[in-house]
């Protein structure tokens, strides 16, 4: 921490503690703790060797914290996962859902998902 701000780059996400000083003019002091959440960070979309493309749509029928269920496929997120709606769509259950990615060892991971 310099300067009045934070910088560099995380090698790893997740939620850190973090306590703000501050004095004024007149020698008045505040403290606040917080959380600093560091997100994960972003990879390219690369396929992995031996991985086919593959594609789908249909419903949206469950959603975690790590993929969604569209259809009968569990699809995963990566932090390189592009996530585009359509019209005032929001991810939501029952939402039409098309995604593109790659198969690899049986799981799909999605590159790209679309939300109508």
């Amino acid at each position: 921490f310099t300067d009045r701000s934070i910088s560099g780059t995380p090698s790893v996400g997740g939620k850190y503690p973090l306590t703000v000083n501050a004095t004024d003019a007149i020698g008045a002091v505040a403290h606040q703790d917080l959380q600093l959440e560091v997100a994960s960070l972003a990879m390219p979309c690369v396929r992995p060797a031996g991985a086919r493309k593959v594609s789908g749509s249909g419903r949206i029928k469950e959603i975690g914290a790590d993929y969604v269920k569209v259809g009968r496929v569990t699809v995963h997120l990566q932090g390189c996962t592009a996530i585009a709606f359509r019209a005032g769509a929001s991810l939501q259950l029952r939402r039409r859902g098309g995604w593109h990615g790659f198969r690899s060892h049986g799981v799909v991971s999605a590159s790209k998902i679309v939300v109508r």
